[in-house]
C-alpha cells in the first residue's frame, strides 16, 4: 500500500491525519552522498500548525536540496518550499 493509501484509510478510520502525516515523513529516503538516509535522520520534523509541517535541515543543510526532492516525489502530494535550511511542507486539503 503506497504512503497516500494509507493517508487516505487513515482519514476514513478516524485517527488524526495531520499525525499519521509526520510518522510518514520520517521514513521518507533521503539519497545523499553518504548513502540513504530517513528524513528524520538528517532533520528535525516537526508541526507548525494543522496545515504546515517543518523540517529543520540546519544539522546538515548540504542535504536541503535532496531532502526536498526526496518529499516531492514521496508519492504523498506534498510541495515542500525551502527558506534558508527550513523546509516548509504545506498540508494538502
Amino acid at each position: 500500500m503506497s504512503e497516500l493509501s494509507r493517508r487516505t484509510v487513515c482519514r476514513c478510520d478516524g485517527r488524526n491525519p495531520i499525525i499519521f502525516l509526520l510518522g510518514s515523513l520520517d521514513h521518507i529516503t533521503v539519497v545523499t552522498a553518504d548513502g540513504k538516509l530517513a528524513l528524520n535522520q538528517i532533520g528535525q520534523i516537526s508541526m507548525k500548525s494543522p496545515q504546515l509541517i517543518l523540517v529543520n535541515m540546519a544539522s546538515f543543510p548540504e542535504c536541503t536540496a535532496a531532502a526536498i526532492k526526496a518529499i516531492r516525489e514521496s508519492g504523498m502530494n506534498l510541495n515542500p518550499e525551502v527558506e534558508g535550511t527550513l523546509i516548509r511542507v504545506p498540508i494538502p486539503k
